[in-house]
């Protein structure tokens, strides 16, 4: 089954014109970089919740908020008080996590009927933490909430709208640092990293600097496309988060284990650069069996990385939260590959050797002139390669595909990327 992006997707306009305010978020939870930790990555537990609400029309801060809530069940480590500025001590009179989410809500009603979405730095605090934690504790969350804007992703898209081709494989910002810089946001001084509070206002000045070059937004909402997923009987799912060093074989036995299911199909997304973004995607033999997995998953599970002879210096035991997931338009975007089984082939695949360049006049090639399978290129190892049609049909959204596209003419030749 194809590939399609949502067709319902929301998106913030140029300007932001969508809603009224943005509810910039960023919370801190216990965490411990022991091995094994005191504080498992799927056993943390919010401690704090930065809040910083802007203006989307005058694209001024309204109001800021820190809000300390006191774990249960987990410890305030040494690592997460070095990390955070937080210790036991300052969340001995703090709220629950049901009065912070409460709390939270109070500041959104505080500006009466004015509509607004939440803006988060990647998808661990919606997508992951929050709604987890949240599911333990039985605590509703509001419902504007199960929309957000990733200012990563934004950012990322575009910068890769708007750069030189030949230099977007070096366009990859990732920290809350390298985002402001790249789209010339205004930071705060005395900016702690890792506190909730400093971190909202700094993905509020992203925000800010996006909507001023009229970047597009877009619009995460977790209700709807979960049922749109399931009213189109998908059975593909995007797997985000994966380890560094992650296989095929010992990630179909993750899923086996923990979702009931493995895999028909497993493909690792390819960044731009020709390197994996730490996604993929697994197709699934019918919609109810990837239902399934989805349901057994949620909120994420910690797989373990492979071991690697080439990365001697990654601790044993740590990590990494997977999260299942629909399909969205910024997976759309990047290229497919048959997931490697071998460190080797890993290792290869992270050196960026599949990256795209043109070998010659006639055609376009991701595999370095290797031959490599799946690849239709046009070189000494591939002579009699011919365009195939794309497999995502009508519904592919790649800008630089090179197979052709029913009911139109086969595609002119993609822009070129520096290897």
């Amino acid at each position: 089954q194809g590939r399609r992006p949502l067709s319902e997707a929301q998106h913030m306009g140029s300007h932001g014109a969508a809603y009224d305010l943005l509810v910039c978020l960023d919370m801190e939870a216990t965490c411990d970089n022991a091995c094994p930790p005191k504080v498992p990555m799927d056993c943390s537990e919010i401690i704090e919740i930065g809040v910083a609400v802007v203006d989307v029309a005058t694209r001024t801060e309204l109001h800021t908020a820190r809000l300390l809530v006191k774990p249960e069940t987990s410890e305030v480590t040494p690592f997460c008080t070095k990390l955070t500025g937080l210790d036991a001590a300052d969340l001995v009179d703090a709220m629950s996590l049901s009065q912070a989410v409460a709390a939270l809500d109070d500041i959104v009603q505080g500006f009466g009927q004015r509509s607004c979405c939440a803006v988060t730095h990647g998808s661990w605090d919606l997508e992951l933490q929050l709604p987890r934690e949240a599911r333990s504790k039985r605590v509703a969350l509001p419902e504007w909430l199960l929309r957000y804007v990733d200012v990563r992703a934004s950012t990322r898209a575009f910068l890769q709208s708007a750069a030189d081709p030949a230099s977007l494989s070096s366009v990859v910002p990732s920290t809350l640092a390298d985002l402001a810089a790249a789209v010339g946001a205004k930071v705060p001084e005395d900016i702690r990293p890792h506190s909730g509070i400093d971190d909202a206002r700094v993905v509020s000045s992203i925000a800010v600097a996006l909507l001023e070059v009229g970047a597009s937004m877009p619009l995460v909402d977790l209700g709807g496309e979960l049922v749109s997923w399931r009213q189109r009987s998908e059975t593909q799912l995007c797997l985000e988060g994966l380890p560094f060093v992650m296989l095929a074989t010992p990630l179909q036995d993750w899923l086996r284990r923990f979702g009931g299911y493995a895999a028909e199909r497993l493909e690792i997304l390819i960044e731009a650069s020709g390197r994996p973004s730490g996604r993929a995607v697994g197709t699934f033999s019918t919609h109810q069996v990837a239902c399934r997995v989805r349901e057994a998953l949620a909120g994420g599970r910690v797989v373990q990385p492979c071991a690697s002879a080439a990365r001697p210096w990654d601790p044993p035991g740590r990590g990494r939260i997977v999260l299942l997931r629909p399909l969205r338009a910024d997976d759309m975007v990047l290229t497919p590959r048959p997931f490697p089984d071998s460190v080797e082939a890993l290792e290869l695949l992270r050196s960026g050797i599949y990256a795209r360049t043109m070998v010659s006049t006639q055609g376009w090639c991701m595999c370095g002139g290797m031959g490599y399978y799946g690849c239709h290129c046009v070189s000494r190892y591939a002579a009699e390669a011919t365009v195939r049609p794309c497999r995502f049909g009508v519904s592919c959204t790649r800008p630089d595909c090179w197979f052709a596209h029913p009911p139109r003419p086969y595609i002119d030749a993609p822009r070129m990327y520096a290897s």
